[in-house]
């Protein structure tokens, strides 16, 4: 998941057209969440790791 906030900022910063496209999705009837906690963080610490690249002036 943290790829997707990577590539649209990447994508962001180069100037590109963004468009969103709403995906519904049906609430699970079975089973349970395939999103673990180290997907969550993994994402959030994306956003920081690409604030902090940003400043250093790596990206």
């Amino acid at each position: 998941y943290s790829f997707q906030i990577e590539m649209n900022y990447r994508t962001w910063k180069k100037r590109f057209i963004i468009h969103e496209v709403p995906i519904v999705f049906a609430d699970r009837s079975v089973g349970k969440s395939k999103m673990t906690r180290k997907n969550i963080f993994e994402a959030v610490w994306m956003v920081w790791w690409l604030k902090i690249l940003s400043i250093a002036g790596q990206l």
